[in-house]
């Protein structure tokens, strides 16, 4: 009876988070930059791999300065590490000349670059955020991703894959600084997508203007073989990507009217789209990512923009194939097709939980023959169906179709282990085990052991479930875990094809719930979260078999709790006083 009040307080908790989320406008979840097309008045800071591109925007700009005129530019630089953020504003020196410019009060844009990859350097872009907004409050930011260094003697695919393992560290940093300021313009552009994209082209021979890898000259790629600085092609190819995105001028228009004439006009064009392509998504960011429809699955590497769910894709099937392995405790590696309900497997480093169901289990002797297409990411040899969600660093739980190469995957030590090469594979068994936290190590990568429901866009959910899908699984498995911990499982009954007939008839619901409007769709959340997490405690407490431990629990909660009701009472003393 002690129990009811906490669980009360609970559900209440549960149902106001979501009726906050159905107040809220659904464009919250969106941040989209509008690009300043008569100009702005830029300050640039930063180092040698990023503020001569701005000196060549610039340059672009000036030619038809008739068409910005409220442009402006000024840079405060130092070499190397000096013009990080951090040592910019440690510096008495620099962070006075800095000072000096915004206290002006008329910088409209404010532009630095990145150089560590650590939370304490995002701090350091809040201090100089908070600087600028204190003498603007309109100033919109700008940060700058550069290429890594060594480009002229590190082989093409490992730039290639660095840059985009880069870009996922940085777009959640700049998230977390969008979400500590709110309503003010936080723009990213990775250029640095232009040192492997030229390179490519020049080693292809595919690059007419560039003759030599490095060099002092025009035609260079980089302009010295240590560091790896951009030539001038390179450098007026990421300038151009900032005129596009910055001020919103076309391609077409940017490449016609303020690119040099004499550089090869394809080629131009060819790098330009590349550069842009790649930045869409740091441009636009919604909570879940949406690539466009691939024509035909293919049967070696998948296009590095990503996959759908293209023709040839059984989009029933959510799991990995008999082929792949997990860690069996007393075992080794097994594959998946030996395993059974009660075994031991690994789901994350030096951690055992047992299989207490299958959500699709279909051997590949069974009948009907099936022919089942699964992705299979390199080095690891996972083979996942593009459905299935598996866990990306620094992204979180994504269906697997969205995995590009250079993405990274975790290992069993919890360390990036980047996607080198994608096969699509045809297989004829299917076998999805559930554990009991919802993760498991298959092939020494972590996965996620549910699935985005089938012939179901992300779109189709509301922003909060479509990313939040892996945590909304595991509430919505809280019944299914809570049965089976009471009562085995392991006489359970599959369809013809090999689901579960829990995960078939969820699976139905889902889908019917998917096709309602977002409002009723938050309505019911609404009213069953509550009700899954109260399964979801009374299942912790069937498992820690004593009070004392789930007594911890609850007040946990209790304790995360109790700071906003004090709050509340504080601020009603102060009303009434």
């Amino acid at each position: 009876l002690t129990m009811v009040p906490c669980l009360l307080l609970l559900w209440i908790f549960a149902l106001s988070t979501i009726l906050n989320f159905c107040r809220a406008d659904d464009s919250s979840n969106i941040y989209t930059y509008v690009p300043l097309e008569n100009g702005a008045n830029s300050l640039f800071i930063g180092h040698s791999f990023f503020i001569p591109v701005a000196v060549i925007f610039d340059r672009l700009v000036q030619q038809t300065q008739d068409s910005f005129p409220d442009h402006g530019f000024q840079t405060v630089a130092r070499s190397g590490e000096g013009g990080s953020p951090s040592r910019l504003w440690e510096d008495q020196g620099s962070r006075a000349e800095v000072e000096g410019i915004l206290m002006e009060g008329n910088i409209d844009i404010l532009g630095m670059t990145v150089f560590n990859l650590d939370k304490s350097e995002t701090d350091y872009h809040q201090r100089w955020i908070n600087l600028a907004l204190s003498y603007n409050p309109n100033t919109v930011v700008f940060i700058g991703s550069p290429w890594p260094i060594g480009g002229s003697y590190t082989a093409t695919e490992s730039i290639s894959g660095t840059v985009t393992m880069l870009s996922q560290i940085i777009q959640t940093n700049i998230e977390r600084l969008r979400s500590q300021n709110p309503g003010i313009p936080i723009l990213l552009i990775q250029y640095g997508k232009a040192s492997p994209v030229m390179k490519q082209k020049f080693e292809e021979g595919t690059l007419p203007d560039i003759t030599r890898l490095v060099g002092s000259s025009r035609d260079s790629l980089y302009n010295d073989n240590f560091l790896g600085h951009a030539g001038m092609m390179m450098t007026e190819m990421c300038a151009l990507t900032w005129l596009s995105i910055l001020y919103g001028v076309p391609q077409e228009e940017s490449i016609t009217q303020y690119a040099s004439s004499d550089w090869d006009v394809e080629s131009v064009r060819n790098i330009t789209t590349q550069l842009l392509e790649f930045n869409e998504k740091f441009m636009t960011r919604e909570v879940v990512p949406t690539f466009s429809p691939s024509a035909q699955p293919t049967t070696t590497m998948m296009p590095s923009s990503g996959v759908t769910i293209a023709e040839g894709f059984d989009e029933s099937v959510h799991c990995f194939s008999g082929n792949s392995k997990v860690k069996v405790k007393g075992n080794g590696d097994v594959p998946l097709e030996a395993i059974k309900i009660g075994d031991l497997v690994l789901v994350a480093p030096n951690r055992y939980e047992r299989i207490y169901s299958f959500g699709h289990r279909k051997q590949a002797s069974a009948t009907p023959k099936q022919e089942i297409t699964y992705l299979r990411f390199l080095p690891s040899g996972i083979e996942i169906s593009p459905n299935h969600l598996i866990q990306v660093w620094g992204e979180g739980y994504l269906r697997a179709a969205y995995v590009k190469v250079g993405d990274s995957l975790l290992d069993g030590t919890h360390a990036p282990q980047v996607v080198t090469f994608i096969q699509s594979v045809t297989r004829d068994s299917a076998f999805a085990p559930f554990t009991r936290s919802g993760r498991i190590m298959v092939n020494g990568v972590q996965a996620s052991t549910y699935a985005m429901i089938s012939e179901v866009s992300d779109n189709q959910f509301p922003p909060f479930v479509a990313s939040n899908y892996h945590l909304l699984a595991f509430l919505f498995q809280a019944p299914h875990r809570l049965y089976c911990q009471l009562w085995e499982c392991s006489d359970e009954t599959y369809t013809e094809e090999g689901l579960s007939l829990w995960v078939a008839q969820s699976s139905k619901v889902a889908s019917l719930l998917s096709k309602q409007p977002y409002k009723l769709q938050y309505l019911v959340l609404s009213l069953v979260i509550p009700a899954l997490v109260t399964l979801f405690i009374l299942e912790k407490l069937v498992t820690f078999s004593c009070s004392v431990s789930a007594l911890f629990f609850v007040g946990g909660i209790l304790a995360t709790l109790f700071p906003g009701f004090l709050g509340a009472f504080q601020i009603k003393n102060k009303q009434r006083n």
